[in-house]
């Protein structure tokens, strides 16, 4: 008969189990651990210089995505202004809106609205809601980038935004979908970042918008 090993005991009487030994001392843990605490802190510093690379990159198309999609808006507002007077055979007004920032702080062109004219007394009614240019994106006021603001056939006058009266710029288009006394070069507006607003010259990332006005065909030009 095979005998049994007994496990050997303690001073105190208790016995004593035999654990392998697995190879792996305390000092090479604490290696361990402060390597892979190490390769951490690499890849941090390496994501961290990635990002500062990258983030211009995004912000950039970011802009530039909100300028499409404003240069857009003002040419969808166009295009429904000219269906509109053709299909009720009568004039709509397409109003420009100073309206603040988000913060506050500054008046521009953000806003667009579409009124039409009744048939019985000829007043201007509106006809869509008021459509806010995404945040960032104005339309320009220089004389050189959007004269049709400045045409001598615009109107002015005040619309309640928010319960706030606002200074708005407006031009007609006719029943035939022909813009009221329009001039080919001055039936053009700009859509441009706000941080280039304040320029008299095209900045490198705008959105032009032409109105013919013998015909009210649009057409857009975007660098």
């Amino acid at each position: 008969m095979d005998e049994v090993s007994k496990p050997m005991a303690t001073p105190s009487g208790s016995p004593r189990r035999a654990f392998p030994q697995s190879g792996i001392s305390r000092g090479t843990l604490s290696r361990s651990r402060a390597f892979t605490l190490l390769e951490m802190l690499i890849v941090l510093a390496i994501a961290i210089v990635l990002f500062s690379f990258i983030a211009p990159a995004v912000t950039s198309i970011s802009q530039g995505n909100a300028l499409t999609r404003g240069g857009q808006n003002i040419t969808d507002t166009l295009l429904l202004a000219v269906e509109e007077a053709m299909t009720r055979n009568r004039a709509m007004e397409v109003r420009l809106i100073r309206i603040p920032s988000d913060s506050g702080e500054s008046l521009a062109y953000r806003g667009v609205q579409v009124w039409g004219a009744k048939e019985s007394s000829g007043t201007f009614t509106s006809l869509t809601p008021i459509m806010r240019l995404p945040r960032g994106v104005v339309i320009a006021e220089s004389l050189l980038l959007s004269p049709l603001l400045q045409s001598p056939n615009a109107l002015s006058g005040k619309v309640a935004v928010n319960g706030v009266e606002r200074d708005y710029t407006a031009f007609v288009i006719l029943a035939n979908g022909s813009l009221k006394g329009g001039q080919p070069a001055q039936s053009y507006l700009t859509v441009l970042l706000e941080k280039d607003a304040g320029t008299d010259s095209a900045p490198s990332n705008y959105f032009s918008i032409y109105l013919n006005p013998a015909t009210g065909k649009v057409r857009t030009f975007r660098p």
